[in-house]
């Protein structure tokens, strides 16, 4: 489970052949390796260099592609369509992209964004409207379970033209977003700036001057823990304005949203909602955990700690030593001191893997989409052309050499990457007690409250909601 054990590239997969009404997509062109660019073996497995496709004599006749989405959260770029290059980094690989596409398929990728994008899409496929747009891309987190109860959106796994066991789609979300057998959405390296998952920060110059051992010879050895990160941070705390009080501008150990906490759990092995072949298994309550609330709570409780909910405020004015972050690694180029990029922590040294919850980037097509077999080619086209030009900018040149600071946080980087996981309940919740985690932040706003009393008195009406939604799924065609 070391991190020199596992850095792997992160597209491994064998080439296979895709279909228009017939006419076959031979696999043609050799991938990179990854987006890190590397040729690194597995110790555990031979890697497969995928293949891109040839889509040489297709011809779409400038069918106009369109792609819903919400409108830019701040920093949070989506880049799925760029008017011209302009020097920015990943601008110009989407503009390559689309370009690319639109050549190979003699199509155009416009962006419809709209800030009540959601409502769009249902009108829309409620209506029978097939030409509206063609695809959709969400913001995280959300309460989505309409798009099964209404039955709103097309089933991935019968979407043809598609390639989804290749890299640039992600098995996990294609697991993950399964009910029933149908495939209700998707995720694929077309929405790669917003795939983004929670990890940890320590500003290590302010480790070194409290005498601490490096945070990454901890995860190195596979005792970066929940307790870890506790006895870690709980010595570091200094009243710098001298008030006795425990207020943001002095100095802490570690700085966190009580959102995050959630994942702490998730990252342990420990989703909300487990999807089986006969139903939803509600997983809210077991000995786990009861232990890892109990743990984190015991991290809350240390004066060295400050709930607060922007973490990078005081991290990014050096008085935070360690911040639970989940917003846009744009932000942290900013940052002018040095610091470790860490994973989430794990339950217990026996946990074997650090794990990342990954929330965003999902896709869907509208299940009135005029013309399903054109879909299908052009989001095949789109995935592979930003496995190509947007993972790399992203990845190898953006995050790796524009945000962190050395070598072993990259290393840590693609680790998490290679791991992180998608939950259902974070995006669809059809009990409103789950999505982005809220049943656990109730712990952590109130730490009066007990978890096995306010367990018990959700618990029917969470199950109640996710068997509807089991039984609503079987309706659909």
């Amino acid at each position: 489970r070391l991190i020199s054990a596992g850095l792997a590239a992160c597209f491994i997969s064998a080439a296979a052949a895709c279909s228009d009404g017939g006419k076959d997509i031979p696999a043609a062109v050799p991938a990179s390796t990854g987006a890190s660019g590397e040729t690194a073996v597995d110790t555990t497995a031979q890697e497969t260099e995928a293949q891109y496709s040839d889509f040489s004599g297709i011809d779409y006749k400038g069918y106009e592609f369109s792609i819903l989405s919400y409108e830019d959260a701040g920093n949070w770029q989506i880049y799925l369509y760029a008017e011209l290059e302009n020097g920015e980094l990943l601008n110009d690989a989407a503009y390559r992209r689309n370009t690319e596409v639109e050549e190979d398929l003699n199509c155009k990728i416009s962006q419809i964004a709209d800030g009540d994008y959601e409502t769009k899409f249902r009108n829309a496929v409620m209506a029978g409207d097939g030409e509206s747009f063609d695809l959709v891309c969400f913001w995280a987190p959300g309460q989505r379970s309409n798009y099964i109860s209404e039955n709103l959106t097309y089933d991935w796994g019968k979407v043809p033209n598609l390639r989804m066991d290749q890299p640039w789609f992600s098995a996990d979300a294609s697991e993950t977003f399964k009910v029933r057998g149908k495939q209700y959405f998707a995720s694929s390296d077309i929405t790669y700036p917003i795939q983004q998952f929670m990890y940890l920060l320590c500003n290590t110059g302010l480790a070194e001057s409290y005498g601490l051992e490096s945070p990454y010879d901890i995860v190195e050895r596979g005792a970066w823990t929940i307790d870890g990160v506790r006895a870690y941070t709980k010595s570091i705390y200094s009243d710098v304005n001298g008030d006795g009080t425990f207020d943001i501008g002095d100095i802490y150990g570690y700085i966190g949203h009580t959102n995050h906490f959630g994942r702490f759990i998730f990252c342990s092995g420990e989703p909300e909602v487990i999807t089986r072949d006969d139903g939803f298994e509600v997983n809210l309550y077991s000995p786990k955990i009861i232990s890892l609330v109990d743990k984190i709570r015991g991290l809350q409780s240390e004066n060295s700690t400050l709930i607060y909910g922007d973490g990078y405020t005081p991290f990014s004015a050096g008085t935070a030593m360690i911040i639970s972050y989940s917003s846009d690694p744009a932000k942290l180029r900013d940052v002018e001191f040095d610091f470790a990029f860490l994973p989430i922590p794990k339950y217990d040294e026996a946990q074997e893997n650090y794990t990342a919850e990954s929330t965003g980037g999902l896709i869907a097509l509208p299940l009135s989409a005029a013309d399903i077999n054109r879909s299908g080619m052009i989001v095949e086209a789109l995935a592979e052309a930003s496995n190509k030009y947007m993972a790399e900018a992203f990845i190898e040149t953006y995050v790796e050499n524009k945000v962190l600071r050395d070598e072993k946080s990259v290393q840590i980087y693609r680790m998490m990457r290679r791991n992180q996981k998608y939950g259902i309940s974070y995006n669809i919740d059809p009990s409103g007690l789950l999505a982005a985690h809220i049943f656990y932040s109730k712990l952590w706003d109130d730490p009066t409250i007990e978890l096995t009393s306010y367990y018990e008195s959700n618990i029917s009406a969470i199950q109640q909601a996710y068997d509807d939604l089991y039984a609503a799924a079987g309706e659909n065609s």
